[in-house]
């Protein structure tokens, strides 16, 4: 839905975050409300460890 955003609403393949949920759950099922998870999940565990590692990089270099 942010992708589209700048096109004109006629032209908007959704109307609302309603309008999508219902057109997803019609489409694929309720998995299709769960795809792109895991990499969404694996994405805020990466980001998690970056700032683990700068804190353990900071300790060890003694940048207290």
């Amino acid at each position: 839905m942010m992708l589209e955003s700048d096109l004109p609403k006629d032209q908007r393949q959704y109307k609302s975050g309603v309008d999508c949920a219902r057109k997803v759950l019609a489409a694929e099922g309720a998995a299709g409300m769960y795809k792109g998870a895991f990499p969404e999940i694996f994405r805020g565990f990466g980001g998690v460890m970056v700032i683990v590692m700068y804190d353990r990089l900071k300790n060890y270099l003694g940048m207290n």
